[in-house]
């Protein structure tokens, strides 16, 4: 398993200072924002899971880091924050 920080690459910001952690295995990538682990991308399925189903846990940033992850891993598109509550069922 390999832990490194979530780089901002089509983000407006020049860093997430910290905030966003990439945990990558043979099988997934997993997207940890500040503490709490978001979604988990499947590399052999291709397909996206969300892990947090509490909306307090997307924040603006939070979803920043969500659309950097989308942007960087998968070929899902974009979400708004209604979208992704929407996704999450929360």
């Amino acid at each position: 398993m390999q832990i490194y920080e979530l780089t901002a690459r089509f983000d407006r910001a020049k860093s997430f200072y910290g905030k966003a952690h990439i945990i990558e295995t043979p099988q997934t990538i997993t997207l940890q924002s500040y503490d709490t682990r978001i979604l988990q991308y499947n590399k052999r399925t291709k397909k996206v899971k969300f892990l947090c189903r509490d909306s307090w846990a997307f924040s603006q940033t939070t979803n920043r880091h969500i659309n950097e992850f989308l942007k960087q891993f998968t070929n899902e598109p974009t979400l708004s924050k209604a979208e992704i509550l929407k996704r999450v069922g929360a």
